[in-house]
């Protein structure tokens, strides 16, 4: 349970103090223990300090460098992050060293060229911009979103063994990071060693950063010293952190492309479980919150970070199966399950085993583009907009919806029946892996008396119509994947948690557990903790890593004394009979107005690809 008090925000240049809160106390064994989890975003870094209960975020953004003159390449620079790190580091006010570390990332890729010198042999910047692009910092982070391996990817997808790509959803795509160091094995000559974005932060931790040069230790990931839990010999997600050089090779990357590993002090073959000790840090390293003393975790992909709570759960689960939608610019979803005969799904990823040492597995799926679509549609509807805050656009759009339904005396969705709008807007990742998807829309002007267009960009009512069929179509597409589980392998997801900016639009969460008809656990909008849940999700990996080193519980239990299980005090449960209490008439109507807006949603999605193959050059 978190009893939080929500502090005074204050800015500080770019920097900002979050919030302080306190955390109860799931074991004794950790009450006294200083723990800091850092969790690097897209466009933010985020330190999570958690010293006796007492928790502290700070934030600072960083830099994302699109190319101009071509597209597909995006980058970041690794050494503007490890400075923006010291930063939150030493803005986080503490009396004593923490005790163990842990980091979180999105799954970019850093890439570091290996050289020699009259002392040793060193790994420095490779530039992976475009070589147009001229920046101020290295860049030498080829972000998740950059696309340029489009042809390594459909190569990928027809050479993979049909196991390893069943669990990619059945096809390779750019985002990934396996693609990402094939495209550099093909493009490039130098001797390379390619990090997940996560793994080269504990890795600099462990070995002292970077010199005045620039330069940082090379130590090849033998593995000498401490157990790892399980081991694996192959990565998740289509990453690149897990995989035996042996597998590298079948799939033709050159032996000069190294995959680093931070677990070089350890028994290590493969992905090691979260939380699995690393060392400690190295001296000179710089940081007064951080010494010889500092134990440094393995970490993980950052949605995985977010939701470990509730992945914990189906660990105990009794009905086998819990989905987390970590729902913000983007949705992350992951179901865990303790089943132990399934198998891979079309269009979904996994089932993996190697993210933690708990008897379970999880698949991991997704919407690229769902908090964003709302950002566009505040964007698109500016010039009648009298606000430019986000939550005072969201307002508006309740307003205008609650008046329509007043005066119609009806739910909306029935008002709004005859609108379609397909609303891939960049792209499919679940559960086609096709992002040629793009949108359709059918104008329901016509057919509906007195509405206006949804193109008319003037007119506040055509706003809220749109407002409320990107909450259609997300929980379609939510519903559409749920059902694709069901027929493939029968779980029964009976619940969702939803966490994330998204969680907190009643409106939403409402139709989702009517839509999907699940009940659907959203955190509290005042719930600070669950708002920056990633970074306090690291700070409990590094939790975990310091239970497990520092005495003899089994993972399992080193888990439920570290991992807070999702807090009942603070979360809003919605059940599907929440939409529309106590209109048993209207509920009908909206039931089957929905149900066929759902068969018009897959048929619309089996349209556009169908029209394309039509189309296609012989």
């Amino acid at each position: 349970m978190l009893l939080l008090r929500v502090d005074i925000f204050l800015r500080s240049g770019s920097l900002s103090y979050i919030y302080g809160g306190r955390m109860e106390s799931h074991s004794s064994s950790n009450s006294n223990h200083h723990t800091i989890g850092i969790d690097i975003g897209s466009a933010s870094v985020r330190a999570c300090c958690n010293a006796n209960g007492e928790k502290k975020v700070v934030q600072k953004p960083i830099s994302i460098y699109p190319c101009k003159e071509n597209r597909k390449y995006i980058t970041q620079s690794s050494t503007e992050i490890f400075e923006c790190i010291h930063e939150l580091l030493e803005l986080i006010e503490v009396d004593v060293t923490a005790d163990s570390i842990a980091v979180t990332a999105t799954c970019s890729m850093v890439v570091m060229e290996k050289v020699s010198r009259p002392n040793g042999v060193f790994l420095k910047s490779y530039s992976v911009q475009a070589g147009d692009c001229e920046y101020n910092t290295p860049q030498d982070i080829i972000m998740w979103m950059d696309n340029r391996p489009e042809k390594e990817s459909e190569d990928l997808t027809n050479s993979l063994p049909q196991e390893t790509l069943g669990k990619l959803g059945g096809k390779v795509i750019p985002e990934m990071g396996l693609p990402k160091a094939k495209w550099l094995s093909d493009n490039t000559t130098s001797n390379l060693v390619c990090f997940e974005l996560y793994d080269w932060f504990s890795y600099l931790f462990l070995v002292g950063g970077y010199d005045k040069d620039h330069l940082v230790p090379y130590i090849d990931s033998t593995g000498a010293g401490w157990p790892s839990p399980k081991d694996f010999q192959e990565a998740m997600d289509g990453s690149i952190k897990g995989w035996s050089r042996e597998f590298l090779k079948q799939i033709g990357i050159r032996s000069t492309l190294e995959i680093g590993s931070s677990g070089f002090n350890i028994n290590e073959r493969g992905l090691p479980p979260v939380g699995t000790p690393l060392g400690y840090v190295a001296p000179g390293i710089g940081l007064k919150s951080l010494s010889e003393k500092t134990l440094v975790c393995h970490g993980c992909i950052d949605c995985y970070s977010g939701s470990l709570s509730t992945i914990g759960i189906s660990s105990d689960e009794q009905l086998g199966a819990v989905l987390t939608a970590v729902a913000g610019t983007s949705t992350c979803f992951l179901l865990s399950t303790n089943k132990v005969d399934i198998k891979p799904i079309p269009g979904i990823w996994g089932p993996f085993s190697q993210l933690t040492a708990l008897p379970i597995s999880v698949y991991e799926f997704g919407q690229p583009a769902t908090g964003k679509l709302y950002e566009r549609l505040f964007a698109q509807y500016s010039s009648v907009l009298p606000h430019t805050d986000p939550s005072r656009c969201f307002e508006i759009a309740e307003q205008q919806t609650a008046e329509l339904e007043k005066t119609y005396k009806l739910p909306i969705h029935c008002i709004i029946r005859n609108y379609f709008w397909y609303i891939d807007a960049f792209g499919n990742r679940s559960p086609y892996n096709d992002f040629t998807m793009g949108e359709s829309i059918i104008d329901g002007h016509n057919a509906s008396s007195l509405l206006p267009s949804i193109f008319d960009t003037a007119n506040l009512v055509s706003f809220a119509i749109r407002y409320n069929l990107i909450q259609e179509f997300l929980c379609f597409q939510t519903k559409h994947i749920l059902d694709i589980f069901s027929d493939a392998d029968p779980l029964d997801v009976s619940r969702i948690h939803c966490m994330g900016s998204q969680a907190s639009n009643t409106r939403f969460v409402k139709l989702l557990s009517f839509i999907c008809n699940a009940c659907v656990v959203a955190a509290s909008p005042q719930d600070q903790d669950a708002k920056y849940n990633v970074a306090s999700g690291a700070s409990h990996i590094a939790a975990l890593g310091l239970n497990l080193h520092a005495s003899s519980s089994s993972y399992t239990q080193a888990w439920k004394s570290c991992v807070p299980t999702p807090s009942s005090a603070t979360a809003i449960t919605y059940h599907s009979s929440d939409i529309l209490p106590g209109s048993n008439t209207a509920l009908s109507s909206l039931r089957n107005v929905l149900l066929a807006k759902f068969e018009v949603y897959k048929d619309m999605a089996r349209a556009q690809r169908r029209y394309r193959a039509l189309v296609a050059a012989p």
